[in-house]
């Protein structure tokens, strides 16, 4: 249940990073891809799957209904400014504006889910936490197959190829860059326990008290950072922008038609998923 917002959201971020040109069809799936999902993590009851089933569609209609035709507008004026070179505050507004729509979607999604979360009973929450945790070790043990200089070389690799699909070739200066920008990248490795639970742990012992759905929000949506752990963030955050727009300087015309045309083409699939009656 926390993590059906995840799947709305996720399907757009997949057709934004993958360039996945069925967007619609990921879309129109997402009950039975979330249900796969959440069924992974938790084996609801039937009065609780009926509940998940009346609040996903309730969110799902909220969502095509409202989101889509922002998400489409948004595509068309970011296809706009592609047309010039982007410098990094254009990157940092454009990025926060989909930060805006991630936290509007996490907080309707927590208005509809966060009474069923407070509603698993013990075993459930075990089960929960018993499955992220082996999920988190898994993660982990994947990570360690690759030494620091590796996984830098892999993130500028996967960079690169994620360019090279939506503005075409890659220049060599645009391959230099990126290389540039993941030396600099600090990897941070799963934690080898489950301390990294625990304030998930800690919020689901108290899940039936006042006040859950405010708590389950910030642990998400704005959980508290060490100062250290806040400007780490931002300079990852100032660095990317920073690559970003050096990236923009460098494209060629043929690179800013192609992205264009990209960004256009999704933009009209989201207006026709929108159009589409709820």
């Amino acid at each position: 249940m926390i993590r059906a917002g995840r799947w709305l959201g996720a399907a757009l971020l997949v057709a934004l990073l993958s360039g996945c040109s069925s967007f619609g069809l990921v879309y129109n799936r997402l009950d039975t891809l979330v249900h796969l999902e959440v069924g992974r993590y938790i084996d609801l009851a039937p009065a609780q799957r009926a509940d998940f089933d009346l609040r996903f569609a309730e969110l799902w209609r909220w969502h095509r209904k409202t989101q889509l035709k922002l998400y489409a507008d948004d595509l068309r004026e970011v296809a706009e400014i592609a047309a010039l070179p982007v410098a990094a505050g254009e990157v940092e507004a454009l990025t926060a504006r989909v930060r805006t729509h991630v936290v509007q979607l996490a907080n309707q999604t927590f208005d509809g889910f966060a009474s069923g979360v407070a509603a698993l009973n013990d075993a459930q929450v075990d089960d929960l936490l018993a499955e992220l945790a082996a999920r988190n070790a898994k993660e982990r043990k994947k990570a360690l197959k690759l030494d620091d200089d590796q996984w830098r070389a892999k993130r500028a690799k996967e960079s690169i190829e994620r360019l090279d699909d939506w503005a075409g070739s890659v220049t060599p200066e645009q391959r230099q860059r990126i290389r540039e920008w993941a030396a600099g990248l600090e990897r941070k490795l799963p934690p080898a326990d489950a301390s990294a639970l625990q304030p998930l742990r800690e919020l689901l012992a108290g899940r039936g008290e006042p006040g859950f759905r405010d708590r389950l929000a910030r642990l998400f949506i704005d959980p508290e950072l060490a100062p250290e752990d806040q400007a780490e963030l931002e300079a990852e955050r100032a660095a990317r922008s920073a690559m970003l727009a050096d990236l923009s300087a460098l494209a060629t015309d043929a690179q800013r038609r192609h992205l264009q045309k990209r960004l256009l083409e999704i933009a009209r699939e989201l207006d026709g998923l929108a159009a589409r009656p709820v």
